[in-house]
């Protein structure tokens, strides 16, 4: 997909600092909010400021595919009533190159319009209008979950040199090359492996058979 074949209206909005719950030497998360309504747009994004984001700012459908495809995006947060594609069509279309989290905000409220958003891919609907803290709170939990995922996917798998193991498949290769091992020996390889740089007694070695 071409980012350049889309534009729009678009704005960058930086956190003050002075709320925020994120360390000032960390990298903060970006959030990028799509809304055809500007007021609307910059009152979401002034909500999740004040939480310690950074947030990115689309008005139209094709202006928030584009931003996407260029920036880094931790988080999206869609409306759903927008001219041309509306917020379920733009979450397909973010569902066709990635997982971030997505959330729709919108004052639809039925069961069927919430189950449509979550069926087109959203990892969560919030209705309109809505509470600030509420707000901050779900976005933050959808990154946890992410981290959590990111970390559970680096534990089950080790990288040592040119040696990778993988925990959740039991598939050893080194240069690419895969290496069939027996279930004692990749026991005892991944134990070594993932205990690099230090010294196993071989009491403890002898548990892992």
């Amino acid at each position: 997909m071409n980012p350049d074949q889309f534009a729009g209206e678009t704005e960058m909005g930086l956190g003050t600092g002075a709320t925020a719950k994120v360390s000032q030497d960390e990298r903060r998360p970006v959030i990028l909010i799509v809304d055809d309504s500007a007021p609307h747009a910059r009152m979401v994004a002034d909500a999740l400021e004040t939480g310690g984001f950074e947030t990115l700012v689309a008005t139209s459908s094709a202006a928030a595919i584009a931003m996407f495809l260029e920036t880094r995006t931790d988080a999206v947060i869609l409306d759903v009533l927008m001219p041309h594609m509306d917020g379920y069509d733009v979450c397909a279309r973010i569902r066709d190159f990635s997982d971030v989290p997505t959330i729709m905000l919108s004052a639809l409220r039925n069961e069927a319009e919430i189950v449509q958003g979550l069926n087109a891919g959203a990892d969560d609907y919030v209705t309109k209008p809505f509470n600030v803290s509420e707000l901050i709170a779900r976005v933050g939990a959808q990154l946890r979950r992410v981290h959590r995922q990111d970390e559970n996917r680096r534990r089950m798998h080790i990288e040592a040199d040119d040696l990778s193991i993988d925990l959740d498949g039991r598939r050893v290769s080194r240069g690419g090359t895969d290496i069939r091992l027996s279930p004692t020996e990749f026991r005892l390889l991944s134990y070594l492996a993932a205990n690099r740089g230090r010294v196993v007694p071989h009491n403890e070695l002898i548990t892992q058979l």
